[in-house]
């Protein structure tokens, strides 16, 4: 049985998703992503199924075997840091657009 994302995590589930889209778009299985990696098939299963974030180690790897543009690395690297904030506890719908000024 697969375990679906928690609904809740919109930010967690939409880096899953991206991983596995730019995963698949390359016809690389899970398997052989994490042989390039050097993690288990079941790592990279948890991370794209939102049940275990990536290390930066292992995100810099991910972008590296899957040779993904800078726009591509960009994006992943983006949803993955709005993941990690999210299962820290941040709560995107209490920033109001206001911004920090140094003055």
């Amino acid at each position: 049985m697969t375990e679906r994302a928690d609904p809740a995590k919109p930010y967690q589930r939409a880096f899953a998703e991206h991983l596995r889209e730019l995963r698949e778009q390359r016809s690389i299985t899970d398997h052989l992503l994490a042989e390039s990696v050097g993690v288990t098939t079941q790592y990279v299963q948890m991370i794209e199924q939102t049940r275990r974030p990536p290390t930066k180690r292992i995100l810099d790897a991910i972008v590296d075997s899957l040779c993904l543009t800078e726009t591509d690395a960009g994006s992943l690297y983006h949803a993955a840091g709005m993941a990690y904030l999210e299962a820290r506890g941040w709560d995107p719908s209490r920033f109001n657009g206001e911004t920090l000024s140094c003055e």
